[in-house]
């Protein structure tokens, strides 16, 4: 039997108008049937595309509202952890075995425009702030773009950065992770997927995984790339001080929503 936790990963997922939330309805039956240890949320879950830099004061950024961007990302969150609360209770009220996981949210970019706005609209300081999908208050522990996490021994962040450039955008961004720190870590931002793994001189084995992204619909800004990216939840098994068994699955978009669709 592995020894250590198990450990899903929500990658970006980009909750916005326009898209069905539908898929986190399937993430929670599938979290709920696999029952890990610990859910990880590796950011930019609010997608907050009214605040986009990007095309602001273009006709593709017209007839955008923040106050839809948060009720969106509230309802996502909402789906998610609600059914995962659920049955927890359900087990406690039959006397099963309780299962209640770690669930952990972090911040990523899209969610940083909330602090990028506030700068210019300090009125605002106290009254909106980067967990806008209201996580802490449904019971993920909360950290706000680049923050410091640590989950069993792994370094989690929605970026990292060298030099002033994204890591993710190396050829093998996994292994530029681990040759830096030469420590386990957890990052999403690129939307790729990408692994590596190495074993420390005690033996043990650390890894870093890059973890895709979790939605179906295409983005205009990305054009071509779209077809480059990973749709995919991770979970690593035996997950402890910084190693891991090396058992891991990726599970693709397109199998969640076989899986785990229903009625939506």
């Amino acid at each position: 039997m592995v020894s250590g936790k198990t450990v899903l990963i929500l990658p970006d997922s980009h909750a916005k108008p326009g898209v069905s939330n539908a898929r986190y309805d399937w993430l929670a039956r599938m979290i709920v049937d696999r029952k890990p240890d610990i859910v990880i949320d590796l950011g930019d879950f609010a997608d907050m595309e009214s605040l986009s830099s990007y095309d602001k004061g273009k006709l593709s950024g017209q007839n955008r509202h923040v106050g839809r961007d948060i009720e969106v990302a509230v309802n996502a969150r909402k789906r998610l952890t609600e059914p995962i609360h659920a049955e927890t209770e359900r087990l406690r009220q039959n006397k099963r075995k309780i299962w209640a996981p770690r669930l952990v949210a972090i911040g990523g970019n899209h969610e940083w425009r909330i602090d990028r706005y506030i700068n210019d609209h300090p009125e605002l300081k106290g009254i909106m702030k980067q967990d806008i999908s209201k996580a802490a208050e449904m019971g993920w522990e909360w950290y706000d773009y680049q923050a410091r996490c640590v989950v069993e021994g792994f370094n989690v962040r929605h970026r990292y950065e060298q030099g002033g450039r994204p890591v993710t955008s190396a050829k093998y961004p996994a292994a530029v992770l681990l040759d830096k720190g030469f420590e386990s870590a957890l990052a999403g931002d690129s939307h790729k997927w990408d692994i590596a793994t190495r074993t420390t001189w005690s033996g043990k084995k650390i890894a870093a995984v890059i973890c895709g992204c979790y939605f179906g619909h295409e983005e205009a800004y990305a054009g071509t790339s779209n077809a480059d990216w990973d749709r995919c939840i991770t979970i690593l098994y035996g997950v402890e001080n910084g190693g891991y068994s090396g058992a891991h699955d990726k599970i693709p978009y397109d199998q969640v929503r076989h899986d785990y669709g229903g009625i939506q």
